[in-house]
């Protein structure tokens, strides 16, 4: 008969993700949120709201803003991460590293450079 293995009581190590590379977290959000809220296609998509913005949310513009800057920060996001996704395909590591994690932050980077001009402006 076949008995299935003790539990053990160790943590299970995360074999996805080289945890260093998780360090780069926080800036990445931070470039993210600075391109939503400074981006020049968040005016544009302020002006189209008509084709993205539900109609059951009441139609204020402070809520159209909002969710403007929040689609830009998530649209960063993914366009910055696909790079990244091909280069783990590539390496043929199969989990996250450090190198996938930065070319990850170079092109969220490299997307808010129309906001920094933005943010140049104001100050």
């Amino acid at each position: 008969m076949n008995t299935p293995p003790e539990p053990s009581l160790e943590p299970l190590e995360d074999a996805r993700a080289d945890p260093v590379a998780y360090q780069l977290v926080v800036p990445l959000m931070l470039i993210a949120l600075l391109n939503g809220m400074h981006s020049p296609f968040t005016a544009l998509l302020v002006k189209m709201a008509g084709g993205w913005y539900p109609p059951f949310l009441p139609p204020m513009l402070e809520l159209v803003f909002y969710f403007a800057q929040i689609l830009v920060a998530t649209l960063t996001l993914i366009l910055a991460g696909i790079p990244a996704a091909l280069y783990e395909q590539a390496a043929g590591t199969g989990r996250t590293t450090y190198a996938s994690m930065g070319i990850w932050l170079l092109g969220a980077a490299l997307l808010s450079l129309p906001a920094i001009g933005v943010v140049k402006e104001l100050l």
